[in-house]
């Protein structure tokens, strides 16, 4: 596989960073992604290789949080409410479809939003 890494970078309507990291040739999530609130401070750290997670995500919402936020993560329910239960946070997730457009055909995907009380 070639090894060139592209950068990869989508913004909050106010313009501040919303998730950057990079894509490798098949365009898949590569090396670290981070995901920032739109204040611009973190929110996830999560580590891919070839497009798949591999290693620890790391979590700013669930320790720094106020009851009321929400944040969305591609993770399943179960891993979130780990995360959660280990900070002594409380949480409700919702799984949602999201349809991405732009190629020759539309593309669902599940995601988790996660709201902390």
């Amino acid at each position: 596989m070639d090894n060139k890494l592209t950068p990869y970078i989508k913004y909050h309507p106010n313009g501040n960073v919303w998730v950057k990291g990079q894509r490798n040739s098949k365009g898949q999530r590569e090396g670290i992604w981070e995901y920032f609130y739109e204040d611009g401070n973190f929110l996830l750290r999560i580590p891919y290789k070839e497009g798949k997670e591999d290693g620890t995500q790391k979590s700013w919402i669930i320790v720094n949080g106020k009851s009321g936020d929400h944040f969305y993560s591609e993770k399943k329910d179960g891993g979130l409410t780990a995360i959660a239960s280990y900070h002594k946070r409380k949480i409700t997730t919702e799984r949602l479809i999201v349809i991405t457009t732009g190629g020759k055909e539309p593309k669902a995907k599940y995601i988790t939003k996660v709201t902390l009380h």
